[in-house]
């Protein structure tokens, strides 16, 4: 049997970077990807903060799990959009792309594109669902993301290793 979650285990951690919210302002974006439920679902979590991490912009909390037919979805959380079932959407290796209908109708989808080992791009937007998706002037979030190392505690900064 084929692991669906497979082309996505390698992004296991977290990963934060400068980007821009859909309103043009600048944001900070923290992602984490957990595997969860006997390694069989992908935890996600994503928060856009401003600049200083003092204020939430955004949050979602997600699952990421085969459904009966072996397609991915995911339930999640959004702290704007509320309660959604986002379905899996074809695209290249590497490449993991989401969409869903929030309960007040407007499209909604995210991507995130492995740009390298350590480099993720995110992107997201929502549009009413009478829109059309080549619409002029619909606004994204972006972000570049780079993957946080832990902190070695072992020694302090600038100590001879060892």
């Amino acid at each position: 049997m084929s692991d669906p979650l497979r082309p996505y285990r390698n992004w296991i951690g977290t990963w934060a970077g400068p980007g821009e919210a859909q309103t043009g302002a600048p944001v900070i974006v923290r992602q984490t990807f957990e595997l969860y439920m006997d390694d069989k679902a992908l935890l996600m979590h994503f928060e856009a903060m401003d600049p200083d991490a003092t204020r939430l912009y955004h949050g979602v909390r997600s699952l990421l799990r085969a459904d009966n037919n072996g397609v991915l979805r995911a339930a999640a959380y959004s702290t704007i959009h509320g309660c959604m079932l986002f379905s899996t959407t074809p695209d290249d290796e590497g490449v993991l792309a989401l969409a869903a209908q929030s309960p007040d109708g407007n499209l909604v989808n995210v991507t995130f594109v492995e740009e390298a080992s350590d480099a993720l791009m995110f992107t997201a937007g929502f549009r009413p669902a009478n829109v059309p998706l080549n619409a002029p002037g619909l606004p994204r979030m972006h972000a570049r993301l780079k993957r946080l190392m832990p902190v070695n505690f072992s020694a302090p900064p600038g100590a001879p290793k060892g």
